[in-house]
């Protein structure tokens, strides 16, 4: 529970760094909650005769605390990253509502962290086929759980280069399905100017035409089931053609089904369908 009252709060908190000559023109400095979330941030100059932060508040929830790193960390990134942290009680306040804390001194060693987690950081997907052959035409995807980070697609040798990242763990994914393969397994890996090799996972086609009964045009999803799992699925673009990818290791006949509105009952299907068919058509009742 957060301590309230009828006026706000207002909380300095002082930065020192301690002459250092490693010392960054600014830093971010961060109130967080108990939970790890960030309330309010602030980019404070080293440089000035009395650096500090001030934070206006209804209240100061259980568990705050107050955290110092580099300037340029959003400020997810920055409860994650090594930063001078101090806790923040009620108790500091006692009856009034201005409060500061003792000055937070940022010792030598966490310039050197912060400069290496600011600098920009490449790192290269190369996407392959199972037999070593490049897959141009993939997209690569990176991110963090915070969300999405960088795409591009690979180029004539399969590759594709980012840069400007920040040095911490990133999930590649790569959406190899335009160069008609199927997507790999996702995989981890800190940027540091490195090469991330990728297989793409071989495919079967199965590809056709959908038109609807009453003439008109739709764009929606198709599906392949096995034993009632979906194994594949495709895009009926607007022209009315589709391909669907399936694993090449398999070639047990499939359904394809559209279903619509999805509530199981499908437009349109077609039973006993083999991986490699080219010309399956199917007639859309809307």
């Amino acid at each position: 529970m957060a301590t309230t009252r009828k006026d706000s709060y207002s909380l300095t908190v002082p930065i020192d760094v301690g002459g250092s000559k490693e010392a960054a023109a600014a830093v971010k400095v961060a109130l967080v909650d108990g939970s790890g979330r960030v309330l309010q941030s602030q980019i404070v100059k080293t440089g000035e005769k009395q650096a500090s932060a001030t934070f206006e508040l209804e209240a100061i929830p259980r568990g705050a605390r107050v955290i110092v790193g580099p300037e340029n960390a959003d400020d997810d990134s920055l409860t994650k990253l090594q930063t001078v942290t101090v806790n923040v009680s009620s108790r500091l306040f006692g009856e009034s509502a201005r409060a500061s804390l003792a000055a937070i001194t940022i010792a030598p060693y966490y310039w050197t962290w912060w400069r290496n987690w600011c600098r920009d950081f490449t790192i290269t997907g190369t996407v392959i086929c199972p037999d070593g052959k490049p897959v141009p035409g993939a997209i690569v995807y990176l991110s963090t759980d915070a969300g999405s980070v960088a795409s591009a697609k690979t180029d004539d040798a399969g590759r594709a280069g980012f840069d400007k990242l920040p040095a911490h763990e990133l999930s590649v994914y790569v959406d190899p399905r335009p160069a008609g393969f199927l997507p790999p397994e996702k995989t981890k890996a800190v940027p540091e100017g490195q090469d991330v090799r990728v297989v793409a996972v071989a495919a079967a086609k199965i590809a056709g035409t959908v038109t609807c009964e009453d003439g008109s045009r739709v764009q929606c999803g198709i599906y392949a089931y096995r034993a009632g799992k979906i194994a594949g699925w495709g895009l009926v673009e607007i022209e009315g053609k589709f391909t669907v990818l399936l694993p090449a290791d398999d070639a047990t006949p499939v359904r394809l089904q559209i279903d619509l509105n999805g509530d199981g009952k499908a437009e349109a299907s077609a039973d006993d369908v083999a991986p490699g068919t080219s010309d399956v058509h199917l007639v859309l009742k809307k």
